[in-house]
């Protein structure tokens, strides 16, 4: 099985999917400037990228980790799972 390669928006510059205008530099009142941006939080550097993938790809995440969603532009349904792993 091959690795997973996560791909990911790591520029400031990048869009920020699903925003629309709302979430343009400068008219955000600086909310979205200062989280693509990044900071540190007890010495660890965190900013917000974008994570997409091919159809069949998974993503596992913590479930109160800060997510949206995108628009589903297939005609398959999305199936999300949630639930505590164990051990």
């Amino acid at each position: 099985m091959q690795a997973a390669r996560p791909r990911c928006a790591t520029r400031s510059s990048d869009p920020i999917p699903g925003c629309g205008t709302s979430c343009a530099p400068g008219k955000s009142g600086g909310r979205v400037e200062r989280v693509t941006r990044g900071t540190t939080v007890a010495g660890v550097p965190v900013r917000v990228v974008e994570l997409t993938g091919r159809p069949g790809d998974v993503v596992f995440l913590h479930p109160h980790l800060f997510h949206a969603p995108a628009a589903n532009r297939s005609a398959a349904p999305r199936l999300m799972i949630t639930g505590g792993l164990d051990g």
